[in-house]
């Protein structure tokens, strides 16, 4: 099943006519740099080129569907206007080929468009109504050599971004064409002329390159998910979800929750990645017990009340799992039980798959505004204990999961933000004050408060325990730092483009980040 992207040039043939083959060259080939950094940042796979088109496939169809909209806006730059469709359903993929109905389809869909134009089917239309894409519909078509009619729509907008109009004044498009077009070739060397000492001394500086070049980084954009690799640097980002709001590994993959009523999941080992849409809108995620957990806090339809889904990572099946109140966002997965934290009425609620029962436990309440529980963690110390971070005061509430009822506050620095749990040791982020809190797990006493504004750390709002690493996420200043657990000394931080919404760890102990808009 793919998603396939055609495109073309419109006018192409007027243009080469008027330009002369070897000034179109120049153009079609800056055309087609452009067309294929859209694809690299799209993860499309491109099929075909055959002259100024271009045949590409896709794994989602969303990712067609942004990359045809933001091919539309760059080709604008070369003083040209691209018309675009998408289609999705099953195609036959012999090696590099891709063949079948699905694929003609595609390439009759894009022949209904204009300029600037990006149409697709019903189908298409159907598996992305989580995202946040502006459909308006065009009309229904007979397509040539394809049966039956076909009802089409036009894309006015991707991602609050509305679609390009067609370039106007057609003097502003020439001059950008005559640009590029007159830009100078890359020079490139007479291979018969080259001496063989020549060869030699090319050969011995390249060898020279490759072993002391330096090792690429990266610096994620929003969008993406991203491993923190054994040097302490970001491997190479992976797109997944636009609006990440919550973060988990289980079940071999990482599980990402997105704003737009998505969830996506990737598997790290063979590159794996799909996405499925959720029952409301999730504000968090959690595996265990065999599924996968996913709180809608925003609600679930029209009701008052929102819910947790319960996901099958093998059939990929949605179900309903227990309600919750609106507002209901972190979640974890402890003791054979699902644990929810509302922010709303300051409870928790615990859920047993196995009896279907839910429990409520109420936070004690004290002097000052009522609980506001914002984050969740879990530990097997103590027979099991579920930490709970209050955004309303500085408090860290401990549960034991053997006695619910003997619920302990404990007293940190500033409200929390997020906590996660290490060997023997508790770790609270604050992000008003810029700061980390290390209590001391079983007796909950305070061992240290770290100032991490002073490695750059800017609004502390995410924290995941790694075994050798403590990974801190800071929203403001959009970077992430490392805090050695034994020592408390802190790192220099790691840039991202946008902002770290939530940290987990992989199987293997390394560290994945979520990246969000800024």
């Amino acid at each position: 099943m793919r998603a396939v992207l055609f495109t073309d040039v419109v006018g192409s043939t007027e243009f080469a006519r008027e330009m002369g083959d070897a000034r179109w060259s120049r153009l079609l080939a800056a055309q087609r740099r452009v067309m294929r950094a859209r694809l690299k940042e799209t993860r499309g796979r491109e099929v075909d080129t055959a002259g100024d088109g271009f045949f590409a496939v896709f794994d989602r169809p969303a990712d067609a569907v942004r990359c045809a909209f933001e091919m539309c806006r760059a080709v604008q730059e070369l003083g040209l206007d691209i018309r675009a469709g998408v289609h999705f359903g099953e195609v036959e993929i012999a090696g590099p080929e891709v063949h079948g109905i699905v694929v003609h389809t595609g390439a009759r869909v894009m022949g209904q468009a204009g300029a600037a134009e990006l149409l697709v089917t019903d189908t298409v239309k159907d598996l992305v109504a989580g995202a946040r894409f502006d459909l308006q519909e065009r009309g229904t078509y007979e397509l040539k050599g394809v049966p039956g009619t076909w009802q089409l729509y036009d894309v006015m907008s991707v991602d609050d971004r509305l679609r390009p109009a067609p370039i106007e004044p057609a003097s502003v498009a020439s001059e950008r064409r005559d640009r590029v077009a007159s830009s100078p070739v890359p020079v490139g060397g007479r291979r018969w002329a080259v001496p063989a000492a020549l060869v030699l001394v090319v050969l011995v500086a390249v060898a020279v390159f490759v072993t002391n070049r330096p090792v690429e980084t990266y610096t994620p954009p929003p969008g993406t998910v991203a491993r923190i690799d054994a040097a302490e640097r970001f491997d190479e980002p992976v797109a997944l979800a636009p609006f990440p709001t919550g973060l988990a590994w289980g079940e071999g993959r990482l599980w990402t929750t997105d704003q737009q009523g998505q969830i996506y999941w990737l598997d790290p080992a063979s590159g794996d990645m799909g996405s499925r849409g959720t029952a409301g809108s999730p504000t968090g995620v959690a595996v265990g017990g065999g599924a996968v957990w996913i709180t809608n806090g925003f609600g679930i339809g029209s009701g008052p009340m929102g819910g947790v889904s319960e996901l099958d990572p093998v059939s990929g099946s949605l179900a309903p799992a227990f309600e919750t109140p609106v507002g209901s966002e972190a979640i974890v997965w402890g003791a054979d039980q699902v644990w929810v934290a509302d922010t709303n009425t300051g409870d928790v609620r615990v859920f047993d798959p196995g009896t279907r029962t839910t429990d409520v436990i109420a936070l004690p309440a004290s002097s000052g505004p009522a609980p506001r529980p914002v984050a969740l963690a879990y530990s097997d110390a103590q027979g099991g204990t579920v930490w709970v971070g209050d955004a309303a005061q500085g408090r860290v509430f401990r549960i034991p999961t053997a006695d619910p009822s003997t619920i302990e506050a404990l007293a940190v620095k500033t409200p929390v933000t997020d906590i996660a749990v290490s060997d023997g040791q508790i770790w609270v982020t604050g992000g008003d004050e810029d700061a980390v809190t290390v209590l001391d797990s079983a007796s909950g006493s305070v061992l240290t408060t770290l100032d991490v504004a002073s490695h750059g750390c800017d609004r502390p709002d995410a924290i995941v325990a790694a075994p050798d690493a403590i990974w801190v996420g800071c929203s403001v200043s959009r970077t992430v730092i490392q805090i050695d657990p034994a020592g408390w000394s802190m790192s220099d931080s790691l840039r991202l483009d946008g902002r770290p919404v939530a940290l987990v760890t992989q199987g293997d102990g390394s560290a994945w980040v979520a990246v969000g808009p800024p």
